[in-house]
């Protein structure tokens, strides 16, 4: 993606605008903002270097909740910008700044990889809270596994939690 593009992106004031992740050398990502889809599912990212924001989870800097993201693992030629998202490990750092500009360092407390089916099943609503009550939470997700041609989606998910770092 061109810079000039990335750096004219703009979003709403509370909203997240980019995620950058140092370990993984991600830097000043865009964040789009997606609903759910017709079939009520979380939409995903248009393409896989962007993240996008699902916009009924919680905002960067509300203090409660956890601010749900989603990118791609990678495409039929390329990686994601989440292909290395399970080598994240607890204490690693992700920056969420938001559009007014302030930046919001998290910490990640728990990676791990589950099958679709409970990701569907219950995965998707503990990602939707912070993984500790008291501090606003972030949430990763990305595919992973295996292609399961007749679902057309991967056979399990990354779940990343993190905890906002004071």
């Amino acid at each position: 993606m061109v810079q000039s593009k990335i750096d004219s992106y703009t979003v709403p004031a509370i909203n997240p605008r980019y995620i950058s992740i140092p370990q993984l050398n991600i830097t000043k990502t865009r964040v789009t903002k997606v609903d759910v889809t017709s079939d009520c599912q979380h939409d995903v990212p248009r393409n896989i270097n962007d993240t996008a924001w699902f916009k009924d989870s919680a905002t960067p800097g509300s203090g409660v909740g956890a601010v749900l993201i989603d990118g791609h693992n990678g495409g039929i030629t390329k990686s994601g910008v989440f292909a290395k998202l399970s080598t994240l490990q607890a204490g690693d750092k992700i920056i969420i700044e938001r559009g007014d500009g302030k930046k919001f360092t998290y910490g990640v407390v728990e990676n791990i990889s589950m099958s679709l089916e409970e990701a569907n099943t219950s995965g998707m609503k503990k990602m939707t809270q912070s993984i500790e009550s008291d501090k606003e939470g972030l949430s990763l997700i990305t595919s992973d596994g295996k292609w399961i041609p007749k679902y057309q989606q991967f056979g399990s998910r990354i779940m990343l939690r993190a905890t906002l770092s004071v």
